[in-house]
Parts: structure tokens; C-alpha cells; sequence
């Protein structure tokens, strides 16, 4: 039985994604089979890769063609609403796009074994354990609109996602047999890796994945020599996510050697050339690419962090604004453009940036952080305090972000909240020495203002904070004896200078403490 055309998954690529008789897998053609395959194909109509995630490593291949072609298909499928405006969008837009390819060749796949009406779009919201299942539907009978279209909810299971996956869409097929498939084109990158599994004793299980299944054909390969060209470029892409990077630099050379005009190998090539350390070859590489391809915003985008790392400041905010033109949502080249301008003290537009990526991608955390650092070299600490609480709020144990908000209320000088903070921090990752070495500064500045005011009670509270966290500090416990003294107690500050002469016994304040002691009878 042949394979129906790959044409009606994204109508706008038959130029990128050919007919199924170009690629036919050997042997095995069972519905698992073909869910893998179909997953793949849809994983590689769109832009989508791990970085808009905001995962910011560069070593995530790309995926293989340019966002105009996805948001031409998503306007028209969506309305105005673009796959990369939210997360949820990308991945509701990319489960959209399967289910009705399984639509359009219901027939087919139910020759395969797939139970009559059985397959869905399926989504979790903050709750992973709970599954709902849904049905595009007319306006009329729909009880929810996503991302521009209107479904309508069949059911929901109470079933374990695959990876925890919450405020995320993909697909569930139903087969005759009772098996239930799932498939996640989100996820799948084009290195043959494919996200798909069955529905087991309440959980979503993930199958191994076939290689060969895996596989597409890429543009380029159908010149000549083409499959030699698909196989150097799967190793090169194997190499890249492995980070061998020397092999996959061999493998992406050998592959231009046979076509000369393969963009794609070029930016990837110039990836491994990035990671490398070797900037200057990955710029040349990307520049190479983007002679063949002037409308990709992702090479520019690669350009202009590969000009970044060369402190190349100018060409690498020309890069970005060049991305940024063709593709407004390109949060990387957003975050990346704001590190730039914050290199060269553009501070104003640093943070115009960062602003500007948190609406498209409002949970991520390196670009609050970006800003948090820009606003404190502005010495607006109550932004910077407001921008680690947002980090807060999504990773309640960031460390990072506890001490760097201790410092702005330290600038501020509100010292009981930057020790608390710096304490919190410091609960969280013990061995951070900046941390801890601010905070006994802290404890000691706090220690300081209520001694200058005669609150030895407070300053000794500051000091027992500080030796609670670092029961191995002399000086500290030196300071602590010190306001005992002050206060009277001075069984206590015997204590404490004794305690300074057990961790350093060549401390000449102990000594000289414990001896005006002693002469006063005391």
C-alpha cells in the first residue's frame, strides 16, 4: 500500500518535503512505523529548536527551514497568532499540523491499524499527571480556543506525561489492538531522534526510536551523489550533538565538497567551528551560508553570536538587527543583541531588549538576569530586586538569584535583607565562596551600624548568623567577643576569644583579649 503524499502535512512546502515515493523506509510499515515517520516530517516543517525554549546553547542544530514558510502555514491554519508568540503555540501549531495530516489520510492509517475517529490532539496544563484529550471543532461546538483555533474537549486521563511535560500539546492515536501511541513533533530535532511512545499503566513510556524512520530528506540531497550527501550530513549532525566536533567538521567539509551550495552545511559547519573556539571560521562559514540563503534569520542570528564571542560588538548588533527584521520573535538574537549593547554600554537598549524577549518568552531566566545586571550597573536596585524575585517565582532555588538580590538590598543598604537573602543562598549552594564571603560581610556591616548605636544585642546576632554558617570563622567569633565585652557579658566573650584560639592559635586580638580579661578579674 503506498504512503500518501507528505504534501498535504504543510501545503505551503512541497518545494522542501517531497513526495512519499522519494523516501520509502525498507521493510516494516506497521502503524508505529508510520507515526515515527510522520512525526519527523512535521517536526521539520518549522524553525522550532531548543533555544526558543531558552536554552541558549548554540550546539542545537537548526531545524531545516525558514520560519516565513511555518508562520505562512500557522497564519493561514491559526489566524494572526505566529508558533513562536508562546511555547504553547509552537507546540499546539506542530501537534495541529500531524493531526490533520492523519485527517486528510484517515483512510490509510486505518488500514494500518488505527481505531475509526482515534486520534487527537492531546495537552497537559501545570498539571502533568492529567491528560485532556481535545478535537478541532466548529466555533459553535467548541469549549476552548488555542492559538487561534477553536477544539472542542473529548476526555481527560489521568496519565503521567512523557518527561513530566506541563502546558504542552501532541498527539495520542488509538489503535484496534488497545495500544495507544503518542507522538511529540515539538521535540523531535532532525538528527533521528524521535520523540514517540505508548500509554502503560498510567504513564506515557518513550520508545526507542528507529534511525532509519528518522530519516528525511533533506534539501540539497536530490542533486547529484544526493544520498552520499544525506549520509555525511546525518553523521556531521550526530557529530555536532555528540560535540565532536572535529568529525563533524570533516563530515560537513566532505559534504560541501559534493555540493558547494548547501547552506545548511555551512551554518552547521560553522557551529562546530563556534564551539570549537575558532570564531573566525564559523563566521566565514555562516557568511558563506548566508550568500545562499539572505533571508534566514537563524544564520544571521549564528553570525552575530559567533561576533559576540569575537568582542566584535558593532557587526554582532548589525547581525541581530538583520535577524530581528526578518523575524521579530527571535528571542536568541533579542538576549544575544541585549549582551551586546550591555558590552558597550548601551544600557537603555539592553534593557529594551531583555524587555522586549520576556514578552515573547516571559519565564526566561538568563534574560532576567541579563537585565537584573544591566539595571545594577544603573543603580536602579529596585528593578534588579524585582527581577530576581521574577527568577524566584519560577526557580524558587536559584541561588543566584538570592545572592545577587542580597546585593542590591546591600546597595541599598538594607543589610537585614540582603543577609537573609545571601543566608537563603547560601542554604541552597553552601560551597559558593562569593556568596559566603559576601555574606559575612553583610553580617559584619549589619554588626557594625547596631554597635556604632550600642545594640550589642543586635550586633551579636549578626555575628551568630555568621558562625552558623561558617563555624570555622576566627574572626567573626573575635568580633562577636569583642561585643560581648562591650556588653558586660564577659563569660561570653571569654568564650568566644578562647574559641578564635582553638581555629587560629596565633591570634594575638584573642590573646591580648583573654589577657585584659584575666588582669581585670574578669
Amino acid at each position: 500500500m503506498r504512503r500518501p503524499t507528505i504534501a498535504g502535512i504543510l501545503l505551503i512546502l512541497t518545494a522542501c518535503i517531497y513526495a512519499a515515493d522519494k523516501y520509502s523506509p525498507p521493510g516494516g510499515n506497521s502503524l508505529a512505523d508510520e507515526l515515527q515517520w510522520l512525526t519527523v516530517q512535521t517536526a521539520c516543517a518549522g524553525m522550532y529548536n531548543m533555544a526558543q525554549t531558552g536554552d541558549y546553547s548554540i550546539g542545537d542544530p537548526r531545524d531545516y527551514y525558514t520560519p516565513t514558510d511555518i508562520r505562512e502555514y500557522l497564519a493561514r491554519q491559526s489566524g494572526s497568532r505566529t508558533a513562536t508568540a508562546t511555547f504553547y503555540g509552537i507546540c499546539f501549531d506542530y501537534a495541529q499540523a500531524a493531526y490533520n495530516y492523519i485527517s486528510d489520510n484517515r483512510a490509510f492509517y486505518e488500514g494500518k491499524g488505527m481505531k475509526k475517529n482515534g486520534w487527537y490532539i492531546v495537552g497537559t496544563g501545570n498539571n502533568s499527571r492529567q491528560i485532556t484529550l481535545y478535537d478541532p471543532s466548529s466555533q459553535a461546538q467548541a469549549t476552548v480556543r488555542m492559538n487561534g483555533v477553536y477544539i472542542r474537549e473529548n476526555s481527560r486521563q489521568n496519565v503521567q506525561a512523557h518527561g513530566n511535560a506541563a502546558i504542552h500539546a501532541w498527539l495520542w492515536v488509538y489503535c484496534n489492538d488497545g495500544t495507544i501511541y503518542w507522538i511529540d513533533p515539538t521535540w523531535t530535532d532532525t538528527g533521528g531522534y524521535t520523540w514517540w511512545g505508548v500509554v502503560e499503566n498510567g504513564r506515557e513510556v518513550q520508545r526507542n526510536s528507529s534511525q532509519r524512520l528518522s530519516a528525511i530528506t533533506l534539501p540539497g540531497t536530490e542533486s547529484r551523489r544526493g544520498s552520499e550527501v544525506l549520509a555525511l550530513f546525518n553523521s556531521g549532525t550526530a557529530n555536532l550533538k555528540q560535540k565532536r566536533y572535529d568529525q563533524a567538521i570533516t563530515d560537513y567539509t566532505a559534504v560541501l565538497r559534493i555540493n558547494a551550495d548547501y547552506a545548511l552545511a555551512y551554518n552547521n559547519r560553522g557551529i562546530a567551528y563556534h564551539n570549537k573556539g575558532d570564531y573566525n571560521r564559523a563566521v566565514a562559514d555562516y557568511t558563506a551560508a548566508l550568500r545562499l540563503d539572505p533571508n534566514s534569520a537563524a544564520l544571521y542570528t549564528n553570525r552575530g553570536i559567533a561576533y559576540n564571542a569575537k568582542k566584535d560588538y558593532n557587526r554582532a548588533i548589525a547581525d541581530f538587527s538583520a535577524a530581528l527584521r526578518i523575524d521579530p520573535l527571535d528571542v536568541v538574537a533579542l538576549h544575544d543583541r541585549a549582551l551586546a549593547y550591555f558590552d558597550t554600554g548601551g544600557y537603555d537598549r539592553a534593557i529594551a531588549d531583555c524587555t522586549a524577549a520576556l514578552r515573547i518568552r516571559p519565564n526566561d531566566v538568563d534574560t532576567y538576569f541579563l537585565r537584573a545586571a544591566t539595571y545594577s550597573v544603573k543603580e536602579d536596585y529596585d528593578r534588579v530586586i524585582a527581577d530576581c524575585t521574577a527568577v524566584l517565582r519560577i526557580d524558587p532555588k536559584n541561588a543566584l538569584a538570592y545572592s545577587s538580590r542580597g546585593s542590591a538590598y546591600e546597595s541599598k543598604g538594607d543589610i537585614l535583607q540582603a543577609v537573609g537573602d545571601y543566608a537563603d543562598a547560601l542554604q541552597i549552594d553552601p560551597y559558593d565562596m562569593l556568596t559566603g564571603i559576601s555574606f559575612k560581610t553583610a553580617c559584619r556591616e549589619g554588626a557594625k551600624i547596631c554597635e556604632d548605636s550600642g545594640n550589642y544585642d543586635g550586633a551579636i546576632a549578626y555575628y551568630d548568623f555568621a558562625v552558623l554558617f561558617f563555624p570555622n570563622s576566627a574572626h567573626d567569633y573575635l568580633l562577636r567577643g569583642s561585643a560581648y565585652n562591650k556588653k558586660g557579658d564577659y563569660t561570653r566573650a571569654r568564650a568566644d576569644y578562647t574559641k578564635v584560639l582553638q581555629i587560629e592559635p596565633g591570634n594575638e586580638a584573642a590573646r591580648l583579649g583573654l589577657e585584659w580579661l584575666n588582669k581585670a578579674g574578669r
